[in-house]
């Protein structure tokens, strides 16, 4: 009996060690992509999403309605809006999407400066939200914010 009370009593210390470490553990950010592209060539024009993926290890992670990619576009920083956050699932990867507006410009790629708000970890534990050396190779994606978006597939009815 006091065998099998100190083989429980281990096993118990082992499987909240395990626990607490798991809890301790810090999700971070994996890489950060920029999914898609632009309707016409290498450049975004008005009215066109930009969507970047968000990669965690140690994850899932779930950030809360506040959440934020922070994105350069030529002199501005615009925020780009996490896609369900807040409601969704803890998942390991998240997309923040951004609609070119008239004025955005950028002629030498978008750059992703971070990310701001509030973010949780399942089981507990922090997240980093630090970006650098994870950032997306984006300098071949331009931003115009005078050009349309592209029509295709456009069908005319004759009466």
């Amino acid at each position: 009996m006091i065998r099998a009370l100190r083989c429980a009593a281990v096993l118990t210390a082992a499987l909240w060690a395990v626990g607490v470490e798991e809890a301790a553990a810090q999700a971070t950010v994996s890489s950060v992509v920029i999914s898609g592209g632009p309707a016409v060539s290498d450049t975004y024009g008005r009215g066109e999403v930009i969507t970047i993926e968000v990669n965690w290890t140690n994850g899932p992670v779930r950030p809360r309605t506040d959440a934020r990619a922070r994105v350069r576009i030529g002199t501005a920083t615009r925020d780009f809006s996490c896609t369900g956050c807040g409601t969704g699932p803890p998942l390991s990867t998240w997309r923040f999407v951004y609609t070119v507006q008239a004025g955005d410009s950028d002629t030498d790629g978008i750059t992703v400066q971070g990310l701001t708000g509030t973010y949780d970890r399942q089981g507990g534990g922090t997240v980093s939200t630090t970006i650098s050396g994870n950032s997306a190779d984006s300098r071949n994606l331009k931003v115009d914010g005078t050009l349309g978006v592209a029509v295709t597939g456009l069908t005319l009815n004759s009466p």
